[in-house]
């Protein structure tokens, strides 16, 4: 074989490994990326029932069709008349959601009796906030998020 077919061979082989799917970089600390979304979970159901709170909803769970809870998240048009659970959850998921969702709204309902002429805050980011106090919490290795 000449020299530059070995060359052509050589440059298709480093093209072809170049374009070829390699696997997905793993993470590095499996805890930290457990600890990532469950914060992220807690953040915006926390949030979920901050905002209920914060537009005059008592802390009473209502139970309606998942695609209802999403449309009354996305276009931020719920009722006012409780915080908004998806129906087909299991006990187990109801629980945990309805617990961090009472969290969000009893922390709303703590600032808004600190400062009752609080401005609406950007519910987009919000979850910001919730995400911040659950990162903190597990920084300090505690579980007791909810106690505080």
């Amino acid at each position: 074989m000449s020299r530059l077919a070995l060359a052509l061979l050589a440059m298709w082989c480093v093209e072809v490994h170049a374009v070829l799917p390699g696997p997905p970089p793993r993470p590095t600390n499996e805890a930290a990326l457990a600890m990532m979304r469950s914060c992220q979970t807690f953040s915006v159901r926390a949030a979920w029932g901050a905002q209920a709170r914060f537009k005059g909803a008592p802390s009473a769970f209502r139970y309606v069709a998942r695609d209802a809870v999403r449309e009354y998240f996305m276009a931020d048009n719920a009722p006012r008349d409780g915080i908004y659970v998806a129906e087909d959850m299991d006990l187990s998921e109801r629980r945990a959601y309805e617990e961090v969702a009472f969290f969000g709204w009893t922390r709303m309902d703590v600032w808004l009796k600190a400062d009752p002429n609080q401005q609406e805050p950007d519910w987009a980011a919000f979850p910001a906030v919730f995400y911040k106090m659950c990162k903190d919490a597990a920084g300090e290795g505690g579980d007791d998020i909810l106690l505080n």
